[in-house]
């Protein structure tokens, strides 16, 4: 471009002296701003230290070397050499000469290696010996035959041995053609040598995927025409050009135009199938809008201030544009709610994100929701009804029970009555004397043979039946006074559970006569407001049946639950957000057989069955719900069943398995196990990569119970007629579970109880005809001791109170029974206090809630332990001086009550001598003198023998 010839170029000139107040920062931001600076070349920069010190002229071999990740030479001849000796029965052959040869033909050769096919070889011996650094060749790399593909490294060893012993380096054909027939076994796609199914089926689709987008592209693109026959070949780009390359110049071109009228068959879709795929869609629309609700009500002349004060939260800072709109009311008033318009789908799920909980003011939280959310909601039901307005029950303080001056606990029993009905009673578990009860909590016909506390102790949950004694469903209460507080409509429920933190009720009902699955039988409520969450109608005989009650496994957040069908090969996992099955599908685990969720961390631990059919292994591992990702599995043949045991903090999972050697399928289909063996897996939730331990038992297993906060667990081994408990404590620098106590082996153990707080275990047979109970102290590192053992004949039920300071045990039974009640012990096996109950049938513990403190408090509070200590064993001291107190007066009242009646008595008897002595003819019987014989008795304490000496013989 020139400017004009009448223009003066001085014109755009500056006078002499002039000085502008622009900088250059001004004029050229931009060019400075790409300028390089000191500090970008920096972050661009590494230091390494520890490199090998050779000469200058030495180090274009050592770049060579650092540039990739060389491989010794040596140790890949070696590697191949070695697994080819062990299939050859030869002995003699030396390996080490064959290394050396070969060795020294590739470094030979390793410059026509390099300049013809790629392969590096690099000769790097260091000049001094005390480097780190194998005085060997060095494999620095390998060409690319296909771009995009990385062959297997495992056949690098096979290659390295094939070029130093195959290839004859003396004539060039010969050279050519076996180092490019052992370079295109190399690249040559291989299955591996695996075991399982699903990784043999997984190794199948990566040949596939190898030759569907690398192998077969790249043959394709080289399989052309050669050149010589270019000028031959001639390109048809349409009809006419084709007729008249042919010879059919005369073919008049109208021939292919349609008739007049005419109309195709053909639809748009097939033929502009492409471009109308491009079209838009009203659900592409519908995807870049979103929905904001609880937005202020304003009127319309006020709306202007409000969209500027939302136009910060939903363009994000400016950051999107968007489109609003907001609906009116016919006063001209906001609805409290808005609809958004994006350009992308993207920015609308950035601002549905920043909106969905944005808090405004004190009055006003946003709840955002995407527009294809309407499309997901279903019509109200035509019978839909206004829910009626339900009073609210004040319960008062929920957690007064917790408030007890003297820190007793509750507990409740059921019983059958001499009216025979069932009556409910709670006491309070005094330390001395007799239980307290507690008021307002004795009825009769409170419940049926069932009630359960709710999982912190909140709600009592009972059986709700009418006059016929048909079960109506279930009935929550609470409160200083147990008032009702909801109820759930259910009708013939057999089975209730409450969720980790109470805020759900699941509850069962199933009629075992019907030949039909029952509609609904399996429901969540919601414990607050009553309301029926969730309704599911699980098969009752079929194989694929839910597993043992309770069927629903809880999070420890209540975020999920979980239940897995009898070798359903799924896991069925629902979020309580909206009670719907978690990305609409479930998880997939071949064999499944039951899982268990993590008590404090959403992790499933799951058991999947060996299938001999498929060569599969019984699995054992632990399953990410959210992610539905495996971190850990333990995959074993031979196993006959296995069970599960999480530690109530989560930290570990005990997996026990049955093992055999062999097994025996009789004609009538019985299978029958030879060469049993117990195991048990721990798995370790502390680590990241969840280390498995594993210890074989030396006797069958019977039973495992986990230390609640600790890392001892108890194993029960044995037989029926004798059962010896194992105490384990996991060592982290043991690759073992260490043995600390092998108590003596009783008859009939089989159930194993840890305090709330750990240190001390109960084991105990349960419904045995011993009722052996043995109490153990497991407080030490190193041993574990037996401190007391009891017998309770008809033993039902054994549990710790919710502090670990008492242990129950109870005899259950109907008035068929000789002895039913109920005794409770201190925690070292000392009997406090025996009581007999007439057909006992339940006794429970009221649970107490988890209190958190912080570390400086549980500081404070071991500290204090000792002041604490003293303090409490003076009021024990006060409480049992006010017990003898009040012994010493009772008996003083009777001795009082006594001496008044022989007073009485003795006045009665002076008032009718006279009388006495008239009817029996004047003789006073009082003042005969007793006709008495005194007989005097001596009676031996103490004999000793003496020797007499005799005097007169000295």
């Amino acid at each position: 471009m020139t400017a004009p010839a009448d223009v003066d170029d001085h014109r755009f000139s500056d006078p002499e002296g002039f000085e502008d107040d622009v900088e250059d920062d001004d004029v050229l931001r931009d060019l400075l701003y790409e300028e390089p600076r000191e500090s970008q070349y920096e972050e661009c920069c590494i230091m390494v230290f520890n490199i090998p010190t050779i000469s200058s002229d030495r180090l274009p071999k050592l770049r060579n070397v650092l540039a990739g990740s060389p491989l010794p030479v040596r140790e890949l001849l070696a590697l191949y050499l070695t697994e080819e000796k062990e299939g050859m029965d030869s002995e003699t052959d030396d390996i080490e000469a064959r290394i050396e040869a070969f060795s020294k033909v590739l470094l030979e050769h390793k410059d026509l290696l390099w300049n013809f096919f790629s392969i590096n070889i690099v000769d790097f011996s260091p000049e001094d010996k005390n480097q780190d650094i194998s005085s060997m060749p060095m494999l620095g790399g390998l060409p690319c035959i296909l771009e995009g593909y990385l062959p297997q490294m495992a056949s690098i060893p096979a290659l390295i041995t094939h070029l130093a012993r195959s290839v004859d380096y003396s004539d060039e054909g010969l050279c050519y053609s076996a180092i490019a027939r052992a370079l295109g076994h190399f690249f040559t796609p291989f299955v591996s040598d695996v075991e399982d199914g699903d990784e043999v089926l997984g190794e199948h689709q990566r040949i596939q995927a190898v030759f569907r987008s690398i192998i077969f592209p790249a043959l394709k693109s080289r399989f052309l025409p050669p050149s010589s026959l270019w000028s031959s070949i001639e390109r048809v780009t349409d009809i006419e050009q084709a007729f008249r390359h042919f010879g059919r110049s005369d073919v008049d071109d109208h021939r292919f135009s349609d008739p007049e009228g005419f109309e195709d068959d053909v639809e748009d879709d097939d033929v502009l199938r492409d471009l109308l795929y491009e079209e838009p869609r009203e659900s592409q629309y519908e995807e870049c809008c979103i929905m904001v609700f609880n937005i202020p009500t304003i009127s319309s002349d006020r709306l202007p201030k409000l969209r500027n004060v939302l136009a910060g939260v939903f363009s994000i800072q400016n950051t999107y544009k968007y489109n609003d709109n907001y609906p009116l009311s016919e006063d001209g008033k906001t609805k409290g709610f808005c609809f958004l318009e994006y350009q992308t789908k993207e920015a609308a799920n950035a601002v549905l994100a920043v909106c969905d909980g944005h808090r405004l003011d004190k009055n006003h939280t946003f709840a955002a929701y995407p527009f294809t959310a309407v499309r997901s909601m279903k019509e109200p039901e035509k019978d839909w009804k206004k829910p009626e307005r339900q009073p609210y029950v004040d319960l008062g303080d929920p957690w007064s029970w917790l408030q007890n001056p003297k820190c007793l606990d509750q507990f409740a029993i059921l019983y059958e009555s001499g009216q025979g009905s069932l009556r409910l009673d709670m006491f309070w578990n005094a330390r001395t004397g007799e239980p307290i009860v507690v008021e307002n909590a004795c009825r009769d016909n409170w419940s049926n043979d069932l009630f359960k506390w709710s999982t912190h102790g909140t709600y009592l949950a009972t059986m709700n039946n009418d006059k016929r004694n048909q079960r109506l469903g279930a009935v929550i209460w609470g409160g200083e006074k147990f008032d009702k507080f909801q109820r759930f409509s259910h009708e013939g429920v057999n089975y209730m559970e409450f969720s980790p933190n109470e805020k759900y009720i699941v509850t069962y009902a199933c009629d075992q006569n019907s030949n039909r699955d029952n509609e609904n039988c399996l429901r969540i409520f919601e414990v607050f407001t009553g309301e029926l969450k969730k309704a599911f109608s699980p098969s009752l005989r079929s194989a694929g049946r839910l597993h043992d009650w309770p069927f629903l496994k809880w999070s420890h957040d209540e975020k999920f639950f979980a239940f897995c069908r009898l070798r359903g090969n799924c896991v069925n996992v629902f979020s309580t957000d909206d009670f719907m099955l978690c990305d609409n599908k479930a998880i997939e685990l071949e064999g499944l057989v039951c899982c268990e969720f993590n008590p404090t961390k959403n992790l499933i631990a799951y058991y999947c069955e060996e299938r001999s059919s498929a060569n599969a292994p019984a699995e054992i591992g632990l399953l990410d719900v959210q992610t539905r990702t495996k971190l850990r599995a333990s995959r074993t043949f031979s196993v006959s069943q296995s069970s599960l045991f999480w530690q109530k903090s989560g930290s570990y999972l005990a997996a026990h398995t049955e093992r055999y050697q062999k097994m025996v399928k009789s004609k009538e289909g019985e299978i029958k196990y030879t060469g049993t063996s117990s195991h048990v897996e721990i798995f370790d939730c502390t680590e990241k990569t969840f280390a498995v331990q594993s210890i074989q038992l030396p006797e069958p297993f019977v039973n495992l119970a986990w230390e609640p906060k600790g890392n001892k667990f108890c194993v029960l081994v044995g037989t029926g007629q004798k059962v010896t408990p194992l105490i384990y404590r996991l060592d982290r620098g043991k690759p073992v579970p260490q043995l600390i106590g092998k108590i003596e082996a009783s008859n009939g153990l089989n159930t194993a109880m840890w305090a709330p707080q750990g240190g001390w275990v109960v084991v105990m047979g349960v419904n045995t005809s011993s009722g052996v109970v043995c109490f153990i102290d497991a407080n030490g590192t190193t041993e574990a001791t037996k401190a007391k053992t009891i017998e309770h004949t008809s033993l039902s039920q054994g549990s710790w109170d919710p502090t670990g300071r008492y242990f129950v045990t109870c005899t259950f039974g109907g008035k068929s029974r000789y002895e039913t009640g109920y005794r409770i012990h201190s925690f070292q096996g000392r009997e406090l206090r025996r009581k007999a109950v007439d057909s006992l049938l339940r006794f429970k513990w009221r649970p107490r809630p988890p209190v958190s403190l912080a570390e400086q408090k549980v500081r404070e509070v071991r500290k204090s332990m000792k002041q604490q200590s003293t303090k409490f064993e003076e009021e024990d001291k006060k409480e049992l001086l006010k017990v003898s107190k009040e012994i010493i007066e009772q008996r003083k009242r009777a001795l009082e009550q006594f001496s008044s009646i022989r007073a009485a008595a003795s006045r009665t008897l002076a008032e009718e001598r006279s009388e006495r002595i008239e009817l029996r003819g004047g003789i006073d019987q009082e003042s005969v003198e007793k006709d008495l014989v005194e007989e005097t008795i001596t009676v031996a304490l103490n004999t000793e023998k003496e020797k007499i000496k005799d005097e007169s013989r000295q």
